[in-house]
């Protein structure tokens, strides 16, 4: 009787580790993409301002040329 208890507390145990470590990676997956996303935008963010912020420039200093 004692062995199949602690059997069974052992089944249960590492059955629940399981399921707990498949449910993080799950949740890993499910966040490290969005992360991903939220990288490129700021990046596509900072691409953009920087063009933009080049071509005042350049206008300014073909104003101030002429």
């Amino acid at each position: 009787v004692v062995t199949n208890f602690v059997n069974n507390v052992n089944y249960k145990f590492n059955t629940e580790l399981k399921t707990e470590n498949i449910n993080k990676d799950i949740i890993l997956k499910k966040i490290k993409p969005k992360i991903e996303l939220n990288k490129n935008k700021k990046g596509i963010l900072f691409f953009v301002s920087t063009l933009i912020a080049g071509t005042m420039l350049l206008l300014v200093t073909k104003k101030y040329k002429k």
